[in-house]
C-alpha cells in the first residue's frame, strides 16, 4: 500500500525503526519537523491542537 503524498507518520529514530520501516529516513525527518522543537512543533503550543498517540487512542477503546 503506498501511502498518501499529504500522509505523514512521524517517529522518533530508533534502531527498532530502523530494522522495520523502509522509509524510516522520512518518518524521522517528520519527527523532527513536529515534534516539540521543531519549526510545527511550537505552533501546537500556540493553537488550539492536541497530539495523540496510538496508546491514548487504544485505552479510549478498551
Amino acid at each position: 500500500m503506498v501511502p498518501a503524498p499529504w500522509a505523514r507518520d512521524p517517529a522518533r529514530d530508533t534502531p527498532e525503526l530502523r530494522a522495520t520501516v523502509i522509509d524510516w529516513p522520512s518518518r524521522v525527518t517528520d519527527g523532527v519537523i513536529v515534534g516539540s522543537d521543531g519549526p510545527l512543533g511550537s505552533l501546537w503550543g500556540s493553537a488550539p491542537i492536541s497530539t495523540v498517540g496510538y496508546r491514548t487512542l487504544r485505552q479510549l477503546i478498551a
